[in-house]
């Protein structure tokens, strides 16, 4: 009886798990990113810059509403660089304990040096907005079984996950005319791109680059190709890696990740002891 009993199970898992598609995965993702307040993880950050990979690991919390962000750079090249942000605090500015005590703000160029994106995309905001924008277009075109692909299951830091594979057959450049008062933060904001692509491809000098009536190249889409883990237990992915006609230009991994934690004003105060402001 119990060999029939976990027989009947084990068709009941199979069952469950070959009922999961592409688009249940994705819609119980962003639910749960979207159920995300706060975070505390460590990340390991792989991005291309100048034609090479950047790795660097940072301890990070976040509180999304009002956006508050910790982050202890680990180990690369900002190694010992703490970082704290608070929304509507010290003119929103961030503190840098590597400056003595300077006030920057987050798009100032020291701050995001080795970094694609500014401590303001810390968590998993700018991915949330990406791939809404994908499964828009995709299903826009009847394309959605194209672009998103469940690959089955795979296991990373010991945590089963599924395996999600997204597709842009029509990834390419477009021409825009950069308007009065946007910059390249902006656009790459409002048309949900990766800002250092737009440098790359407009061979520019930074991420300060650029001016009203300028024509430039941005990308169609994220991503040409984009690949995520995405953990069982909470629908969070907790491996990224994106892709563009060159290669790999991004690839995030989270570790410990905590999902909703309690938070102090401590936390994110620079009086904590446990920082080094």
């Amino acid at each position: 009886m119990k060999n029939l009993i976990s027989l009947c199970l084990s068709f009941v898992l199979i069952g469950l798990t070959q009922a999961q598609t592409a688009e249940s995965v994705v819609n119980q993702m962003l639910s749960a990113l979207d159920a995300g307040k706060t975070y505390e993880y460590t990340m390991v950050q792989e991005e291309r810059i100048d034609g090479k990979i950047h790795r660097n690991k940072i301890f990070t919390k976040i509180q999304e509403t009002p956006k508050k962000v910790f982050i202890d750079n680990v180990e690369g090249a900002n190694e010992g660089v703490q970082v704290l942000y608070v929304s509507g605090e010290r003119d929103n500015k961030a503190l840098v304990n590597k400056m003595f005590g300077i006030k920057l703000s987050p798009f100032n160029s020291l701050i995001r040096k080795n970094q694609h994106h500014t401590i303001l995309e810390s968590g998993f905001g700018l991915l949330i907005g990406s791939i809404r924008d994908a499964k828009k277009r995709a299903q826009a075109q009847n394309a959605f079984d194209q672009v998103f692909q469940l690959a089955g299951s795979v296991t990373f830091d010991g945590k089963s996950c599924y395996k999600l594979i997204l597709t842009d057959p029509t990834f390419t450049y477009e021409s825009y005319t950069m308007q009065d008062g946007e910059s390249l933060y902006s656009i790459a904001m409002k048309k949900k791109v990766c800002e250092q692509l737009i440098v790359e491809k407009n061979g520019l000098g930074g991420f300060g680059s650029g001016k009203s009536g300028q024509t430039i190249q941005i990308p169609s889409s994220y991503a040409k190709k984009t690949i995520l883990y995405i953990d069982k237990s909470n629908m969070h992915p907790i491996y990224q890696e994106m892709y563009d006609e060159k290669g790999m230009f991004e690839k995030y991994t989270f570790y410990d990740l905590k999902v909703n934690p309690s938070f102090t004003f401590k936390d994110f105060s620079e009086d904590n002891s446990a920082y080094d402001f």
